[in-house]
């Protein structure tokens, strides 16, 4: 089994929910005149989850942290369904539940 050890300052993060599909999330643009490219019309969109490992220059985040990151800042990782990549910067926030 593989395991990605990331370097520097990346993440990498399990998704716990996947947003709509591209075509659903911005449906609103064809009306507008807009077309969404049949090619990223199904691709899912995730935009939280769990960190998996983080690179040694991380300051920030560590494993288990709950994230909310940029839709387009995370990079699939192939042979890893479901994990994601990417750079600690691209992390919006920390998840935190209310108490």
């Amino acid at each position: 089994m593989r395991k990605l050890k990331p370097l520097f300052a990346r993440v990498v993060v399990r998704a716990e929910t996947l947003q709509s599909t591209v075509a659903t999330k911005y449906a609103g643009l064809s009306k507008m005149g807009f077309k969404v490219p049949e090619a990223v019309e199904d691709k899912q969109i995730p935009d939280e989850g769990v960190v998996v490992s983080v690179g040694e220059a991380c300051e920030v985040l560590k494993a288990g942290d709950k994230v909310l990151f940029g839709k387009w800042a995370a990079k699939p990782i192939a042979f890893e369904p479901g994990l994601f990549v990417m750079q600690e910067e691209d992390i919006i926030g920390l998840i935190e539940e209310a108490a």
